[in-house]
């Protein structure tokens, strides 16, 4: 994930943190983890971190422990942050959705929301709906603040693992082991388009601040550049030498960084169409 100036780059048992300006610099790590996942706070000066049963939140600066949060519901599989860095939404193994509040340290509620494992969270930019998908192979939309389940969606596949939704709440993308990116319309509670271009699983998605442009990568070792208005491709950007497993883009929407099991960091001028640092 993404600050200002930072990226944390979550791997197996460990946590990177570098410097993304030049020179590029690593400047930090966390290691003895157990295997999970990692979240910068909006305001960059804190980052959840998610292991087995288990959230930490730690501070940046000075790399150390903060608080826990405890996880009756199974081990975690992923979670969200809300942007004004009050809440997490955290998915688990077991298919339970918990809401905790991060100021006074508790719970605030927590759902069966799948019969399986939730693969992939999603909030949107107003915190008030969470989207996510399950090895049950269901596709859901959840208002956080009804607590009730507002859409569902299934047969888009049990290995779904990328979601991304626009700044305006309307519209989520779905990025699929099939190659393809649905495009869902949360107004119509259906999907409206579908992307073809990859030639393997896409693992990875991410959109523009401007909602004008969605970024995917795949394990074809491409990321793809589509007009979002248009629904249509615009470029492709290659120089991995195997799969992307994930990506993000920077704040002001013109660069994107990307992650590849070739142990590659790269960052890519979206404007200019070009790789600027490895």
């Amino acid at each position: 994930t993404l600050t200002e100036d930072r990226i944390l780059y979550s791997s197996p048992k460990s946590i990177l943190f570098w410097d993304f300006e030049p020179p590029c610099e690593q400047y930090s790590t966390l290691q003895n983890l157990e295997e999970g996942v990692s979240k910068y706070f909006p305001d960059g000066k804190r980052f959840l971190t998610a292991g087995g049963n288990m959230v930490k939140v730690c501070k940046t600066s000075g790399l150390f422990e903060d608080f826990v949060i405890p996880m009756p519901f199974g081990d975690v599989s992923d979670l969200e942050i809300t942007r004004d860095g009050k809440r997490a939404v955290i998915g688990s193994q077991r298919g339970f959705l918990s809401v905790w509040d991060l100021n006074r340290r508790c719970l605030e509620f927590s759902i069966k929301a799948h019969k399986e494992m939730i693969f992939v969270l999603k909030l949107t930019a107003d915190g008030k709906r969470v989207i996510s998908h399950s090895e049950d192979n269901k596709l859901k939309v959840w208002n956080l603040e009804t607590r009730a389940e507002e859409f569902c969606f299934s047969g888009l596949g049990t290995d779904t693992r990328a979601i991304a939704v626009t700044k305006d709440g309307n519209k989520v993308i779905v990025g699929s082991f099939d190659s393809t990116l649905s495009i869902f319309d949360l107004s119509q509670k259906k999907r409206i388009n579908i992307l073809r271009g990859h030639t393997n699983s896409i693992l990875s998605i991410g959109i523009t601040p401007d909602d004008g442009r969605l970024v995917s990568a795949s394990g074809d070792q491409s990321i793809k550049v589509w007009d979002l208005k248009r629904c249509s491709q615009e470029f492709t950007l290659t120089g991995h030498k195997h799969i992307i497993w994930t990506l993000a883009i920077f704040p002001d929407g013109n660069r994107v960084a990307s992650a590849s099991f070739d142990s590659v960091v790269k960052i890519w001028n979206l404007k200019h169409r070009f790789e600027e640092i490895s």
